[in-house]
């Protein structure tokens, strides 16, 4: 692929959603430093992320999540250096469920 966009799409579509269904507003954008503008421009600026950092996610539901590692060399919402990415699916036991309820 070419873009987010794209990898976005194809990502979804074996789940049956098709890019004209997808809430782009409700996407989270966790590793770029986009801008959305006045005038409906995107600027886009360097990434403030380093190597070894992570965030965690919780779903309190069954959910889809698709994620796009930004493939773009000649943009600055990844350094200019596009690198790979790591997700990890943690299914918590019972014991771990019980803390986060404390």
């Amino acid at each position: 692929t070419t873009n987010c966009f794209d990898n976005f799409v194809s990502a979804m579509a074996p789940y049956g959603l098709p890019a004209e269904d997808i809430d782009w507003n409700s996407c989270i954008n966790f590793c770029m430093d986009v801008r959305h503008l006045p005038d409906g421009r995107l600027e886009y600026y360097p990434c403030h992320n380093k190597p070894g950092d992570y965030f965690d996610l919780m779903a309190q539901m069954d959910i889809i999540v698709a994620i796009s590692n930004c493939p773009q060399e000649r943009n600055a919402c990844n350094n200019y250096n596009p690198t790979a990415m790591m997700a990890v699916i943690f299914n918590p036991n019972e014991e771990y469920k019980a803390r986060l309820k404390s």
